[in-house]
């Protein structure tokens, strides 16, 4: 199999936030575990192609879903190797340009005992789309007014690009067929 190993620091969501709050990064209205597309996005503009985000869960504590950011700086390919061979290698080591990075984080905020140095394999699919940030034009999901008798076509079909679950569940078929009615031509 090939395979990537990680190493980089990894802030909790709070501790996210804050620094997205200090270098004045939007967090474009997401959640917790999408925090890496705006962050991403700003690190890409502003040419830190050194330093990847990604959503991770902490190895040692035991959790079923994201619970915080992965700032990678560094990554080694493997083009093949076996499992037990990769669970035995040894963890990749802080090196000095990791800790500009580190040093960039302290400076906005963050504190020594708020970051972690990690080195994981990539389970997560963090480096599927490339090894550095891009732009993006990610944005949280838009309220929808639910009380509403009828909704736009467009709004309607939004709603379901987005993949939330079906209006007919909210709205009724007896909507849901005036919405797509309207797409209907005669």
């Amino acid at each position: 199999m090939s395979a990537c190993h990680l190493g980089g620091y990894y802030l909790d969501f709070d501790t996210t936030r804050a620094l997205m709050e200090f270098y004045n990064i939007p967090d474009k209205g997401v959640e917790n575990d999408r925090l890496d597309y705006p962050l991403n996005d700003w690190l890409a503009k502003n040419e830190k192609y050194e330093v990847l985000a990604g959503t991770i869960m902490h190895p040692s504590k035991g959790s079923d879903v994201e619970d915080g950011m992965l700032l990678i700086t560094q990554q080694a390919w493997y083009k093949s190797i076996s499992r037990p061979r990769a669970m035995s290698l040894a963890p990749l080591p802080e090196r000095n340009v990791d800790v500009r990075v580190k040093r960039w984080l302290v400076g906005g905020g963050a504190t020594e005992d708020n970051i972690e140095w990690l080195s994981v394999w990539d389970t997560f699919g963090l480096t599927v789309y490339g090894t550095r940030p891009f732009k993006n034009n990610v944005h949280g999901r838009r309220p929808i007014n639910l009380d509403m008798k009828t909704i736009p076509l467009a709004t309607y079909q939004a709603w379901v690009a987005e993949g939330r679950p079906d209006p007919r569940t909210f709205f009724g078929d007896e909507v849901y067929e005036m919405m797509t009615a309207k797409s209907r031509r005669p």
